[in-house]
Protein backbone atom coordinates (compact mmCIF):
# COMPACT_ATOMS: atom_id res chain seq x y z
CA UNK A 1 0.00 0.00 0.00
CA UNK A 2 0.82 3.58 -0.79
CA UNK A 3 0.70 6.52 1.63
CA UNK A 4 -2.00 9.10 0.31
CA UNK A 5 -1.41 12.77 0.19
CA UNK A 6 -3.72 12.58 3.07
CA UNK A 7 -2.26 10.37 5.60
CA UNK A 8 1.25 12.25 4.53
CA UNK A 9 -0.12 15.23 5.93
CA UNK A 10 -1.83 13.83 9.06
CA UNK A 11 1.72 12.25 10.17
CA UNK A 12 3.06 15.03 9.34
CA UNK A 13 1.22 17.31 11.60
CA UNK A 14 0.94 14.46 14.21
CA UNK A 15 4.80 14.43 14.30
CA UNK A 16 4.94 18.48 14.89
CA UNK A 17 2.46 18.08 17.93
CA UNK A 18 4.92 15.73 20.49
CA UNK A 19 8.44 16.37 21.05
CA UNK A 20 9.37 12.80 20.50
CA UNK A 21 11.84 13.27 17.10
CA UNK A 22 13.78 16.14 19.65
CA UNK A 23 14.16 13.66 22.14
CA UNK A 24 14.86 10.52 20.06
CA UNK A 25 17.50 12.39 18.51
CA UNK A 26 18.80 13.63 21.79
CA UNK A 27 19.13 10.30 22.59
CA UNK A 28 20.47 8.83 19.70
CA UNK A 29 23.20 11.63 19.93
CA UNK A 30 23.75 10.36 23.35
CA UNK A 31 24.44 6.94 22.58
CA UNK A 32 26.43 7.22 19.44
CA UNK A 33 28.63 9.28 21.57
CA UNK A 34 29.08 6.42 24.03
CA UNK A 35 29.27 3.88 21.56
CA UNK A 36 32.18 5.68 19.82
CA UNK A 37 34.17 6.37 22.74
CA UNK A 38 33.95 2.42 23.83
CA UNK A 39 34.67 1.28 20.06
CA UNK A 40 31.42 -0.81 19.95
CA UNK A 41 29.58 -1.31 16.57
CA UNK A 42 26.40 0.13 15.98
CA UNK A 43 24.12 1.14 13.36
CA UNK A 44 21.28 4.03 13.15
CA UNK A 45 18.90 2.66 10.96
CA UNK A 46 17.20 5.36 10.88
CA UNK A 47 19.80 7.23 9.67
CA UNK A 48 20.52 4.67 6.69
CA UNK A 49 19.94 5.97 3.02
CA UNK A 50 18.08 2.63 2.59
CA UNK A 51 15.77 2.87 5.16
CA UNK A 52 14.16 6.24 3.74
CA UNK A 53 11.20 4.25 1.53
CA UNK A 54 9.77 7.33 0.18
CA UNK A 55 5.72 6.67 0.19
CA UNK A 56 5.81 3.05 0.98
CA UNK A 57 4.51 1.44 4.25
CA UNK A 58 7.03 -0.61 6.23
CA UNK A 59 4.95 -0.28 9.56
CA UNK A 60 2.08 -1.98 10.83
CA UNK A 61 1.51 1.16 13.54
CA UNK A 62 3.85 3.83 14.83
CA UNK A 63 6.76 1.97 16.03
CA UNK A 64 5.93 -1.90 14.50
CA UNK A 65 7.66 -3.01 11.26
CA UNK A 66 5.62 -4.84 8.96
CA UNK A 67 7.31 -7.51 7.07
CA UNK A 68 8.86 -5.04 4.16
CA UNK A 69 9.98 -3.32 7.00
CA UNK A 70 12.20 -6.50 8.15
CA UNK A 71 13.36 -7.35 5.49
CA UNK A 72 15.19 -3.80 4.54
CA UNK A 73 16.47 -3.93 8.25
CA UNK A 74 18.09 -7.63 7.42
CA UNK A 75 19.31 -5.75 4.26
CA UNK A 76 21.01 -2.61 5.91
CA UNK A 77 22.53 -4.91 9.03
CA UNK A 78 23.77 -7.72 6.14
CA UNK A 79 25.32 -5.05 4.44
CA UNK A 80 26.97 -3.48 7.59
CA UNK A 81 28.37 -6.46 8.38
CA UNK A 82 29.89 -7.17 5.41
CA UNK A 83 31.29 -3.67 4.45
CA UNK A 84 32.68 -3.47 8.18
CA UNK A 85 33.99 -7.26 7.68
CA UNK A 86 32.32 -8.14 10.78
CA UNK A 87 31.56 -11.74 9.27
CA UNK A 88 32.99 -13.37 6.27
CA UNK A 89 31.54 -13.32 2.65
CA UNK A 90 31.43 -16.78 2.70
Amino acid sequence: KKITQEEKIFLDQLIKKCDFPKRYNTLIQYTKKELENQHIHYIDISAEPAFIVENEIIFIDSVHLNAKGHALIAYIIDNYLHKNKIINEN
